[in-house]
Formats: C-alpha cells, sequence, structure tokens
C-alpha cells in the first residue's frame, strides 16, 4: 500500500470543482487519486464499471486495489459487485469476522487489507459502476467517510452521464437511457456536508444544498433565481461578489481555487464570517461559478476571546512595579510591560520602539550567559 499525501475537505472540493465533468479513464483516475487523499483511513481507491461478467477497473491507485477487483470478477461475487448492481454501499469493517464472499475474504486479508468499502454510483441506468475503498486497519471508514465516498462517486457519475451512455452487454437487450447529470448533480449536492452554492455568470443562485440552508437560514427556494446580492450578499476581499465572479468566470480553466474569508448575511440579518473557495466548472452547458462555504463565526469569536485575554494581560502586567518580558522560543520579545520600557527610557508615547536589541542586551542567565543563548538554556534574569 502507498501513502500519499493527505488532503482536507475544503482541498478536496477545490480540485472537485476544477475538474471538467466529461466522462473519460482520466477523470476517474483523478476522482480515485483524490478519495485516496481526502478519506482518512483509505490506502487504495479503484472504480470499477460494468456488472457481473462484465465488469472492470477503470481506474485505480495501486495494484492492490485492481487485484482485489480482480479477484471479485474472478469470484463473481463481492462488495464491489453488489454495490455497483444495485447502487448501494457495501461496508466490510473487519475482514478477520466477515463471513459474506468467503473467497474474495480470504485473499483481502492475505494482502493485508482490513476493510473496505463500496458505494454505487448513482444514475445506474446510463453506466453500472462503483468506487472501492480499501484499508488496512479494521474499522477504518465511518460516516464522515461514507458521506465523502458518496460526493465522490457522484461525481464520477456526473462524469460518465456527461459522456453519454457507454456501451452494456449483449445480452441486457435494450440500448441504454442516458442518465439526466443534474439530476445526479442535485442529489449529489443535496447530500454533502459542505455548504454548496452555484451561481450563473449573471451572478443568479442556481443551486443552494441542505448544508447552506442550515448555515446561512434561507430557504432554498427563496434563494434559487435571485441575485446574490439580493439575498447572502457577500463580499470578496472587500469588493462586491459580482467583480470576482467576472474576473472567475474570464480565467481559464487552470485557475487553482483559493480559499478566501468573506462575509456573508444570514436570513435573519447578521453577518457570518465564512471560508469560500470558489470555482468555475465548465460543463457541456453554460458554466457554473461552484462555492463551498465554511463556516468562521466560531474561530472568529475565539480569535476575538483570545484577543481579549491579550489585552487583559497586558493590562495586568502594565499596572506591575516590576520589569516583565515575554519571549517566544526564538528569545524574541513578544510583550514588554511599561516597567521594563520605563527602566530603558522609553515612554508609553514610543511605542513603535523595536525592544528586541534593548531587551535582548540586558536579560543574562545567572551564570551570565547572554540572551537569546541564556533563554535557550533555561531561566534568565534582567540586569
Amino acid at each position: 500500500m502507498t501513502a500519499a499525501e493527505p488532503m482536507t475537505v475544503t482541498e478536496m472540493f477545490a480540485e472537485l470543482g476544477r475538474l471538467r465533468l466529461a466522462g473519460s479513464d482520466a477523470l476517474l483516475a483523478t476522482i480515485a487519486h483524490l478519495a485516496k487523499r481526502s478519506i482518512t483511513g483509505a490506502s487504495e481507491v479503484s472504480v470499477t464499471l460494468g456488472q457481473g461478467e462484465h465488469a472492470y477497473t477503470a481506474a485505480f491507485t495501486g495494484e492492490l486495489a485492481r487485484a482485489l477487483d480482480e479477484k471479485q470478477y474472478e469470484c463473481g461475487s463481492g462488495p464491489c459487485l453488489e454495490a455497483c448492481a444495485d447502487a448501494v454501499i457495501r461496508s466490510v469493517p473487519d475482514t478477520a469476522r466477515e463471513d459474506r464472499w468467503p473467497a474474495w475474504v480470504t485473499a483481502a486479508r492475505q494482502r493485508g487489507v482490513r476493510s473496505s468499502l463500496s458505494v454505487g454510483l448513482p444514475g445506474r441506468d446510463a453506466v453500472a459502476g462503483g468506487l472501492n475503498i480499501y484499508a488496512g486497519e479494521a474499522h477504518a471508514f465511518g460516516d464522515d467517510a461514507i458521506t465523502l465516498a458518496q460526493t465522490f462517486a457522484g461525481f464520477a457519475a456526473v462524469g460518465l452521464a456527461n459522456a453519454g451512455p457507454r456501451p452494456k452487454p449483449a445480452a441486457s437487450g435494450a440500448s441504454p437511457r442516458p442518465a439526466t447529470a443534474t439530476l445526479d448533480a442535485a442529489a449529489l449536492v443535496e447530500c454533502m456536508k459542505e455548504a454548496f452554492v452555484a451561481v450563473d455568470p449573471r451572478g443568479v443562485v442556481v443551486e443552494f444544498n441542505r448544508a447552506a440552508q442550515d448555515l446561512l437560514g434561507w430557504p432554498a427556494e427563496e434563494v434559487r433565481g435571485r441575485h446574490l446580492d439580493d439575498t447572502l450578499l457577500p463580499d470578496h476581499d472587500g469588493e462586491p461578489i459580482s467583480k470576482a465572479l467576472t474576473r472567475l468566470f474570464a480565467a481559464d480553466g487552470h485557475a487553482r481555487a483559493v480559499p478566501r474569508r468573506v462575509s456573508l448575511r444570514h436570513r435573519d440579518g447578521h453577518r457570518l464570517p465564512a471560508q469560500m473557495t470558489l470555482s468555475v466548472i465548465r460543463g457541456t452547458a453554460a458554466p457554473l461559478a461552484c462555492a463551498f462555504v465554511t463556516d468562521l463565526s466560531r474561530r472568529a469569536a475565539a480569535e476575538n476571546e483570545a484577543e481579549r485575554h491579550h489585552e487583559f494581560l497586558v493590562a495586568l502586567l502594565d499596572n506591575l512595579d516590576v520589569g516583565v518580558v515575554a519571549l517566544d522560543l526564538d528569545g524574541t520579545p513578544l510583550l514588554v510591560n511599561r516597567a521594563l520600557r520605563r527602566m530603558h527610557g522609553i515612554t508609553d508615547d514610543r511605542g513603535d520602539v523595536d525592544m528586541t536589541p534593548v531587551v535582548t542586551a540586558t536579560i543574562f542567565d545567572l551564570d551570565g550567559t547572554p540572551l537569546p543563548a541564556a533563554y535557550a538554556g533555561g531561566a534568565c534574569s534582567p540586569r
């Protein structure tokens, strides 16, 4: 099993937002690798297309995943094949205790796989398929992993639907009916735990998922079809969102989505600090700007609380008659109280004075070693 640089959920959505959702093996490979980096516990990931004796592995992150997929094809049974056939979730929490699919489970244990998760692709009228995730630890995949896996499966399904139907087995008879990518995408964004908003080039909201409704208090029916300025009223780096959207849609398809802090309007009127990652999905129809929104209100509250504590500490130390200095790990002064500044002849109206040279020249260890060597060695005292 190979290691991969982990990816946060925000980074994952930013990367997904850059994908051109037109089905190809390259798209499926990208989704598999993003899933491996984003889903905690994932060792290897693969994508299976087709079902039964016609199933095959279209993308994989490592040979282990492909080998375990092919073992299922050889046996004619396994979690991946069931997920593909019925567009359902099949989880194997612990291969040491699993009694379904015995031949495949034995092969998985021999290869060091202790748990797996298979998620069928939605819209299986277009093509049956599934996302398969393998782990070296038992009970590796909880509810969050399942949600992320469903998100990746949804993106893969939309890409395949946009590309048109793939050949079905000859025995299936009637020709396949193309899936409606819009419906697949709507189901996909509704199951996301991350707040998601999609707007057209005019700034009109076309998608507003359940997580966004919970975060911002706006019912979807009140937001869809209206301009952002009439509802969420966001700004982007201190400028109207319309300017940011104009630049975003004008950028080439390789522009990287960068998370930025914005202020959004909750339905009750209060402003909500948030992080928004904007990117453009250029599908077969008109492009859409997709925004993944993360609530920063708790972080903002924590920052405000830390600032209040800092102000209280400064006021407390400034009322002491002894000189006090707070240093970082490198020995650089972070805070010098009023008494110590006065010892060096620096009045209160000289707050812009750099105290580092003064303090470093006058603080020594008990054995006379000067700062910063003294600070690295232990206790210090002013002289």
